[in-house]
């Protein structure tokens, strides 16, 4: 099928699964899940397909907990990882990819396969290197912070250290804190996307004063 042809039908399935919870239902039991990671794999390399893909993904896992399940049951958090390491640079495909990411890490069951394809880091790499949208930056952090509501399931590096020990939420910010890396992203005292990097990347250059307030949300997030 067109790639064109493939685009628009996938952007059809989204608009049509915003809300509408029978048409989310049906979707998946007419294979429709198959059918988007079918579209993903046979058009790995075109960006539009991805993003609408993932899109596809968000809407179907909004409220249906089905459908979460169904898609990590297809392997459809990989195909959205992949998503986003196949097209770095592709704005929409990472913010799709992270929209799609924060309903599907709503479900305990789904947060271990996130971290397992990957997922931990795609997010992180799509807050350094989209540290100017907005948008992508708010999903990113929202999907980390469903990620981390148990993060005990995630046996990643970035999330532990072999010292780490538990971060007050009202407890100031300090570098090479021992504290799990991502619990840092929700902290109140961290001021943005950029900080939040330079605390998952202590090699990098430490960030700069406050200047934005994407976090203003998780303050009210209690942490472990």
């Amino acid at each position: 099928v067109h790639k064109k042809v493939v685009e628009a039908a996938l952007n059809a399935v989204a608009d049509l699964t915003v809300k509408i919870l029978a048409n989310k239902r049906q979707v998946r039991e007419e294979g429709g899940i198959d059918l988007i990671i079918d579209a993903m794999s046979f058009h790995s390399n075109v960006p539009e397909v991805q993003q609408h893909a993932c899109r596809c993904f968000f809407h179907l896992a909004t409220s249906d907990e089905e459908n979460k399940t169904t898609i990590r049951e297809k392997g459809g958090m990989s195909y959205i990882v992949m998503a986003m390491e196949l097209h770095p640079s592709a704005e929409l495909v990472q913010r799709y990819a992270c929209d799609a990411l924060l309903n599907l890490a709503c479900l305990d069951s789904n947060k271990p396969v996130i971290g397992k394809h990957g997922g931990v880091v795609a997010l992180v790499t799509a807050l350094e290197r989209h540290a100017d949208s907005e948008q992508t930056c708010e999903n990113a952090c929202w999907a980390l912070c469903n990620l981390t509501n148990d993060c005990s399931t995630i046996p990643l590096p970035l999330l532990y250290s072999s010292s780490s020990t538990p971060l007050q939420p009202h407890q100031p910010l300090q570098y090479n804190t021992s504290a799990p890396p991502l619990l840092l992203l929700l902290h109140p005292s961290a001021t943005s996307p950029t900080t939040a990097v330079q605390y998952l990347c202590p090699s990098s250059t430490p960030p700069p004063p406050p200047l934005c307030n994407l976090t203003n949300h998780c303050s009210t997030i209690p942490l472990p």
